[in-house]
Parts: structure tokens; sequence; C-alpha cells
């Protein structure tokens, strides 16, 4: 890939639209490097970019999968390295989805294969756990790993269980024998709790509510699950981006789980805090990652992005 930055941090920070007007201003191009933009048919919820900010600089990997498909980490590296290799100017690679932005700056680990059957029994013998009791199975397995992952990460716990009992071996041994390269240089944008959960509300107007609610009735139109929203096993067949945050509380909304439009902006701000909580858990495990505050320190930021790109 050429020479590109990661510009990292958590939700609603302000890390797009300051890449933006960075690009804009040094005829950069921007690389997505979150999983939930991926997705042509979610971009109220996951604030992708508009068709404005497309006229303004070349953006990349956003909105080009169906809601039939998806992409792991491993086929987001290797699609990003692919489009990289054809950009010509300097790229600024825009996110916070921390896995599959190590994936791309890191490289993956391959694993033996695990015959289907015995991944499914093991899979059904986890399901009768708690997050909370996965979690401390881990540790007790695998500590090296189980640091990495938060409690709440149940796919990624249940896998990391799944391949030590498995193949019988952990997954941070997998990796210590493999060729993962450093970390490569990363700007990251932080505020303080207070300040972020302002702008979580600033975003959270009525017309994004709004908004929000149509696009999910849209996608729930496309998979044939309109009609069927209330049905006993609807959680089960509906797109699982659709079980995230925002899409996830605005379901409930429909399904009468939560009662009142202002019940649920609350709830998407609790969830969105969490998850920012949770981004900057993972991000200063990073130690490639230099901070600025994203309403005081933007211009040393600029210094700092332009340093790494020259």
């Amino acid at each position: 890939m050429n020479s590109s930055v990661y510009i990292v941090g958590p939700t609603a920070v302000g890390k797009s639209s300051w890449s933006l007007a960075l690009a804009e201003k040094h005829g950069y191009e921007i690389m997505n490097s979150d999983s939930m933009q991926f997705y042509r048919d979610l971009k109220v919820g996951t604030a992708s970019p508009t068709q404005e900010d497309f006229k303004k600089v070349p953006h990349h990997l956003y909105s080009f999968l169906d809601y039939s498909e998806t992409l792991t980490a491993g086929g987001y590296r290797e699609l990003a390295l692919k489009t990289g290799s054809s950009l010509k100017s300097p790229t600024l690679i825009v996110g916070g989805s921390g896995f599959y932005i190590r994936a791309l700056d890191q490289g993956m680990f391959d694993l033996p294969q695990i015959e289907a059957s015995l991944e499914d029994q093991l899979k059904s013998e986890l399901t009768k756990f708690s997050p909370e009791a996965l979690f401390e199975k881990l540790k007790s397995v695998d500590p090296a790993w189980a640091i990495k992952l938060h409690v709440n990460d149940r796919y990624r716990v249940e896998r990391a269980l799944v391949v030590h009992q498995a193949l019988g071996k952990k997954l941070s041994e997998f990796q210590e024998s493999s060729n993962i390269s450093p970390p490569s240089p990363k700007v990251g944008l932080f505020l303080d709790r207070a300040q972020l959960r302002k702008r979580v509300k600033k975003r959270l107007s009525d017309q994004f509510i709004k908004a929000l609610l149509e696009e999910v009735e849209q996608v729930l139109e496309k998979q044939n699950l309109k009609n069927n929203i209330n049905d006993e096993n609807f959680l089960e067949k509906v797109w699982k981006p659709l079980k995230s945050i925002g899409y996830k509380e605005a379901l409930q909304f429909l399904r009468g789980e939560i009662s009142s439009l202002e019940d649920l902006n609350f709830a998407i701000e609790t969830s969105t805090m969490r998850y920012a909580k949770r981004q900057m858990t993972w991000f200063k495990k990073d130690i490639s990652v230099q901070w600025f505050n994203a309403e005081t320190h933007l211009v040393e930021a600029q210094e700092a992005t332009l340093k790494i790109l020259n």
C-alpha cells in the first residue's frame, strides 16, 4: 500500500469530518476501516459519508456490500491491500473497527481446519454459558488472548475457546508463531466522556431517529421480514448488522419493546457510549497510536499526520 496513515478513535469523536477536511486540503484519498460502513443499505445509523463527501475526495470501501453479504477481517485485509495498491495519492484509513484495523495493519495468522461437525458441537456446548462465564473460561486457558478482548465480545471469546478445545493450542500461541507485523504509526482522536456524550446527543436528533427507523424498515422489507417483526423467532432471521448499536434499539422500538422515541434516543445514547468505551480500551493497547484531543489539539493531530505521510 502507498503512503497511508490510520485515523482511529471512538465513535462520534469526529474522525470522518476531520479526515475529510484534511484530505480535501492536501489532495489525499480516504479508505474505510469501519466494518458497518461497508453496507450500502446502512447509511443513517452508521453515519456513512454522504454523496457530497464522495464528490469532494475519493472514498474507498464504503457502501459496497449488499445485506446478504459479509466481509471478515481477513477478507477486508485482502480487499484493502488490493485497493490500496492502485491508489496514487496518500491515503487516510479512517474508522473505529479495531479488529479490522489490526488485520489490515499487522496481518492475519492461519489456523488449521476444524472439522465442521466438531466446531458446531463445541459452539453448541458454549451457548449455555453467560458472557462473563465464557470470558472467565478463556482467561483460565489463554489469558494472553483474553486480555485483547472485551468480556461482551462473545463471538471472539467463543472462537478462542473452540480453537483451544478443538486444536489443543491457544490462539495466542498461534499468533506468536506467525509472521505478524509490528503496528504502524496511527493518529488517534479522543474526547473526555462528557464532551463525547455531547456529540452523541447532538447526532441523535429527531430527524436522525426518524431516518434511522425508516432505514431499518426498508432493510426489513428487503428481507421480507417487515410483516413478521413480532414473530417469536424474528431475531433469529434478522440480518446480523441490524443487531448492532442503533439498529438493535430501533428494532426494539418497532417491536414495542421500547415504548417511546425519548426512550429510544436514550437507549441508543447509552449503547453508543458503552461502545465508545470499548473502542478506547482496544486502541489504548496499541502503543503506535499518537493521541490528540478532538477539540483542542487538531492542529497538532494534522502535523502528526503530515509527518507520518511525508
